[in-house]
């Protein structure tokens, strides 16, 4: 950086060049002719006297138009840019081929190897020094040699390009230093060239990048899980499988053992014979016997002067649920929506439907006696505590649950079990509307209020009671009758 003043001489009254010439031309000529007429004044002091006024007032009326001015400027002298690119993603933390050394510390080995470059590299430059991952963040030379917190999730190389174009973009950056050990792990549409992308984006940038591998020219071991492929859910005394690849590099003709875990326990296992093969493709299967959400893994043994042992398995939610959906419907009172409803459930050969209907509350008055009644009583203890996990969804049909809140019955405690049911283990539930649903139901400030996709609204009647006519939409084609 170097200070400098310049001096420049303006003029702001006519900005235009030629009208400039003309009006100083138009000045010589008019003293030219003004000296002409008085070269007959035989005293020359006279003469002279009278030119120089005369020279004066033209000068005067030349600078009032031209409006000359001299400005002085500061001049602030810049260097060019050189960015340094420092990957702080967490595969900096792996060592570099079979030596006990990370790649972060072989990137600090050269730059404490290679000293008097940097010396000079910052002496004739402006250099900026950023960490990348899937983020860009500017770093002090100090907080590099002090060390860098290697936590990126990724390395998103386009992203950085992209980055680095906006933050440069108006800037003189005379080269790009990456320190990197180039694993993109950034992911892009299948139908685009990543490779294309890059390039396209260097040529953006207009200057030239210089590429520092790490361990480059060692051989990096590794053998992982690159992926998994099931099913979230399957059925009892169903089969199911795993679809697994895994990427092998380094290794050649070895015996891999491949176990699939349900928890601590094997449950399916297979050896494979790695050949020179780069990846592996096969299936682990097995047959579940009972219900519920279990955590299942797939891996393999550490193998000598492996890079990363993290990836030699991988874990898994699965939830195991009986051959057919159980929903329990709980309609407040018959009616049209309610049987096309329960039809519509009844013909899916894949659903188990329990329905209760409440045609009488305990709180309705009837000549009759209970024994003389024929209707089932509604049997919400057992309902809702015993049985409610064997359920998958629960659907409230314009079902008012006050009725059955008295002392005997407790409903609202079932609420309770009900959000637990779908915050804690998975379970569905559907409200239909209707009027004594919803809030008029009473379930504005319940346990499952909280659970509903919608809010509220405490002690308002919405019911609209007017009228309502429905008119027959115009007839077309194919009309029934």
């Amino acid at each position: 950086m170097e200070n400098l003043t310049q001096w420049h001489l303006s003029f702001v009254g006519i900005e235009n060049v030629w009208l400039r010439v003309l009006v100083l031309f138009l000045a010589i000529t008019a003293l030219y002719f003004s000296w002409r007429g008085i070269k007959a004044i035989p005293s020359r002091n006279k003469r002279m006297l009278l030119f120089a006024l005369r020279f004066l007032a033209m000068a005067l009326f030349v600078m009032l138009l031209l409006q000359p001015q001299l400005e002085q400027k500061d001049v602030l002298k810049l260097k060019n840019k050189v960015v340094c690119l420092l990957d702080n993603s967490e595969s900096m933390t792996l060592k570099g081929g079979d030596t006990g050394i990370t790649r972060f510390q072989l990137v600090n080995n050269f730059f404490h190897d290679n000293a008097s470059f940097i010396e000079k590299l910052e002496n004739n430059f402006d250099v900026d020094y950023v960490s990348f991952s899937d983020v860009i963040k500017e770093i002090s030379y100090d907080d590099f040699k002090k060390g860098l917190v290697l936590d990126g999730t990724n390395t998103d190389i386009v992203q950085t390009l992209k980055l680095l174009k906006k933050r440069y973009e108006d800037k003189s950056v005379k080269g790009y230093f990456v320190f990197s050990d180039g694993a993109d792990t950034g992911e892009l549409p299948l139908s685009l060239d990543k490779t294309e992308i890059i390039s396209n984006l260097t040529k953006d940038l207009s200057a030239p990048f210089f590429t520092f591998s790490p361990a480059g020219n060692m051989e990096a071991r590794d053998i992982a899980i690159s992926k998994v492929s099931y099913d979230g859910f399957t059925f009892v005394r169903s089969s199911w499988k795993a679809d697994v690849v895994i990427k092998i590099h380094g290794y050649k003709d070895l015996k891999l053992p491949v176990t699939l875990k349900q928890g601590n326990d094997i449950i399916s296992s297979k050896v494979f014979d790695t050949g020179s093969e780069s990846e592996l493709h096969f299936d682990l299967s097995f047959t579940p016997h009972t219900t519920g959400t279990f955590l299942y893994t797939v891996s393999f043994p550490i193998q000598p002067h492996e890079a990363i042992s993290e990836n030699n398995q991988a874990s898994f939610l699965v939830k195991v649920v009986r051959d057919k959906i159980r929903i329990m419907h709980v309609c407040g009172r018959p009616s049209w929506d309610v049987r096309f409803l329960r039809k519509v459930l009844k013909s899916d050969p894949n659903i188990d439907l329990i329905s209760f209907f409440i045609l009488r509350t305990p709180t309705d008055v009837s000549e009759a006696r209970n024994e003389e009644l024929s209707l089932i009583p509604f049997p919400v203890d057992e309902l809702f505590t015993q049985a409610l996990n064997s359920f998958d969804l629960i659907i409230f049909q314009n079902f008012d649950y006050r009725p059955y809140d008295a002392a005997f019955f407790r409903f609202s405690h079932y609420l309770s079990n009900l959000r637990r049911f779908v915050t804690e283990q998975g379970g569905g539930f559907m409200m239909v509307g209707g009027d004594i649903s919803f809030s008029q139901g009473g379930y504005d400030g319940t346990p499952i209020d909280e659970i509903l996709p919608v809010s509220l609204n405490t002690g308002k009647d919405t019911i609209d009671t007017t009228r309502l006519k429905a008119l027959l939409t115009p007839e077309t084609p194919g009309d029934c009758a």
